[in-house]
Order: structure tokens, then sequence, then C-alpha cells
């Protein structure tokens, strides 16, 4: 165990540290992680209401698995060009402003 130890800590523990840094890099996951719900998070507003890019990022990756649930067989590409991001907030928009309408008209849900 000793020598694996040694073995990571010199140059091919620093190779394989670069390896594994390099996709999160490239793809931009450290935003995820840093960003937090800051004003630059906001991709729309309604009425004051924020939908932020978490909020539309949980809800395409919801679609693609009920997708995938209903045909396991699609393709990755085909899946991706059903789903579009654009599509989907503009779902969250109008999600939102039926919520807001109903609150105005004084609508609630029963038990």
């Amino acid at each position: 165990m000793q020598s694996f130890r040694k073995f990571i800590r010199g140059p091919v523990g620093l190779v394989l540290l670069v390896l594994f840094m390099i996709p999160f890099i490239i793809t931009g996951f450290y935003g995820y992680f840093e960003s937090g719900g800051r004003q630059a998070d906001i991709v729309a507003e309604v009425d004051g209401a924020p939908i932020y890019s978490r909020q539309l990022n949980d809800r395409v990756q919801r679609m693609r698995q009920q997708i995938r649930q209903q045909s396991p067989e699609i393709d990755g590409r085909m899946l991706d060009s059903f789903i579009n991001p654009g599509m989907v907030l503009q779902g969250l928009v109008n999600n939102e402003l039926l919520a807001l309408e109903a609150r105005q008209a004084g609508l609630a849900v029963s038990e």
C-alpha cells in the first residue's frame, strides 16, 4: 500500500490528476458549484419570480429520463434533437404564468 501511495504522489499521480481535471475544465462543471444562484444564473423572470438555469437543467434531465424510460432504444443524438432547452424554458415560463394567474384569481387546490 505504501508503494502505491508513493507511485500516486509522483509524476504519474500528477498526470492522472490533470487527466481527470481536463473534462471538468472543458465542460465548465466548475460553474455549477461556484455560482449557487447568483443573478447570472437567472435565465428568465416572470413577474419578479426568477427561473434559474439549474431549474431548466433539471427539467431537461427529467424529460430525457422520461423519454429514455418510454423508449430505451432511442439514440442519444436523436434524444438531443427532441429536447430543445428553449422549448423547455418556454414551458417553465408558461407554468409560472399559469400559477400567477391562478393566485391572482384566488384559485387554490383543495385537499
